[in-house]
Formats: structure tokens, C-alpha cells, sequence
């Protein structure tokens, strides 16, 4: 009777198996290597595996597991991603809007420092007020008594404050103002005329400094808007003056100001 013939080595399947459990063994060793995961690839190399294995599907788990991987880049972009910038001019408009001072401190403070000598000298002064700069100019400064021809020496002085008021004001308004002490000339019937034709002759000079007639006002006030009681004669003084005032809109505002029609001369 013949011996069977024995083969020696391992089954056929086997070779297959081992080359199965390399391959499985090296996809999770460089699944779990990489520091971030990225789905788009891991599922090129999935089936690239499959293709190897004869076009296999992937199991329950690795479908899991790639849904679970997907989830946990979704929720670290959606914590780990920073907010787009803001547009370049719209961060420096709220920039400018945010740390801008308002023109009628930022035409204050070139009146102040424009005007050193002037201010110590006290031939004029300068007040800001409820978005109005007041430059005031004393009767003993720019008039003589009784009379509406500035004095030589004030027409270079206004013409300096002129040459400073720059051009974003919306509204200039020259105001003459006068004590209590009645007037009654050729020339003026009241204080009413003398505080009046001492604006016009305030705004001729304004004028003549380049601004445009149609944002000048002139007003003549007589002893209605006194600043100091007219009871003693240093009172009286202050009061007899005439004033250049210059206006900004509110912020709201500026927009409907800039676009309605000029204020009447």
C-alpha cells in the first residue's frame, strides 16, 4: 500500500492571511500615527485597501469610526477657526468714529494754539460751547465808542481767526452785542443798529478771509444777551463786544445739515 504523499509548509490559505493581517496591521499603525486626521484622505486609502483586498466594503466599524472622525474635525473647525477680519475701511471708519475727538474741540484746540499771544494778551477770547466755538473780540479790542469801523489794529487780528476756522464748519454766524446804555445818533437810531453794523463790518473781514458767504450769518443782538449784569461798568464792558461763532451739526445730523439748503444772509 503507498504512502501518502505530505506536503510540508504551511497551507495555501495561510499566505493569504498573513498578507491580510500585514495590511490591516500597517493601516491602523498609520491611521493612529497621524497627529490630524484628514477624512478626504483616510477614505483614499480605505479604498485603496479595499481595491487590494478584491473591492471589499468597509464594516459596520470603520464606517463608524470614519463618521466619528468626521464629527470631531466638524466640531474643532467650528471652535479652532477664527472669525473672519473685519474689512480693512470698515474697521478704521468704526476706528475714526471711536477715537476721533469732535471737530468743534479739534478747531478749539488749533484756535488755542494758534493764538498764544492773543489769549494771554486778552485782545480776544476763545469758548466752546454745545458743539459752538465762540471767538469773542471786546469793544476796547476792535471798536471805538459809539462807532462801527474796526480799529486798524483788529482787522489783522480777525483775519488771523479767519485764516484758523478751516472749512467743516456748517454754520458761522458773526454777532454783535451792546450794554443797556441807549444810543441815539445821526448815524444809529439804537443799539440795535450800532450792534448790527458792527457785525457787517466783523463780516466783511470774515469775507474777505475766503469764507463762503453761504454759511455766514450776520446778527445784530443790542443788550439782549448781555454776559454780565449791565449794573456796573466793568459789566458793561464785557457785554459790549462782538463774537464769531462757528456751528457743527450733531453727529445724527450732520448728513441732513450738509445737504439742506444754506442759511439765508
Amino acid at each position: 500500500m503507498a504512502t501518502p504523499i505530505q506536503t510540508l509548509g504551511s497551507p495555501a490559505w495561510m499566505t493569504t492571511f498573513a498578507d491580510l493581517m500585514s495590511l490591516m496591521m500597517t493601516f491602523f499603525v498609520l491611521m493612529f500615527a497621524m497627529s490630524e486626521t484628514d477624512v478626504a484622505k483616510y477614505r483614499a486609502i480605505a479604498g485603496s485597501l479595499a481595491e487590494a483586498f478584491g473591492g471589499a466594503q468597509l464594516d459596520d466599524r470603520e464606517t463608524r469610526m470614519l463618521r466619528g472622525i468626521a464629527a470631531a474635525e466638524s466640531r474643532d473647525g467650528a471652535q479652532g477657526t477664527p472669525a473672519e477680519p473685519a474689512e480693512p475701511a470698515e474697521s478704521a471708519a468704526q476706528e475714526a468714529r471711536g477715537s476721533a475727538p469732535p471737530p468743534d474741540q479739534v478747531l478749539l484746540e488749533r484756535l488755542q494754539a494758534g493764538l498764544v499771544d492773543e489769549l494771554a494778551a486778552e485782545r480776544l477770547i476763545v469758548e466752546r460751547h454745545e458743539r459752538k466755538v465762540i471767538v469773542r473780540f471786546p469793544e476796547h479790542i476792535s471798536f471805538r465808542s459809539g462807532r462801527d469801523e474796526l480799529v486798524p489794529e483788529a482787522v489783522p487780528l480777525v483775519r488771523k481767526v479767519v485764516g484758523l476756522l478751516g472749512a467743516d464748519a456748517v454754520r458761522i454766524t458773526v454777532a454783535g452785542h451792546t450794554d443797556d446804555r441807549p444810543i441815539s445818533t445821526q448815524r444809529f437810531r439804537s443799539n440795535w443798529d450800532l450792534s448790527a453794523a458792527r457785525a457787517v463790518s466783523v463780516a466783511e473781514q470774515v469775507l474777505a478771509g475766503g469764507i463762503d458767504s453761504g454759511r455766514l450769518v450776520v446778527s445784530g443782538h443790542a443788550d439782549t444777551q448781555s454776559l454780565e449784569p449791565n449794573a456796573t461798568e466793568d459789566g458793561r464792558a464785557r457785554n459790549r463786544r462782538v463774537e464769531i461763532v462757528v456751528e457743527y451739526p450733531a453727529p445724527a445730523d450732520a448728513g441732513a445739515d450738509a445737504a439742506a439748503d444754506p442759511p439765508p444772509a
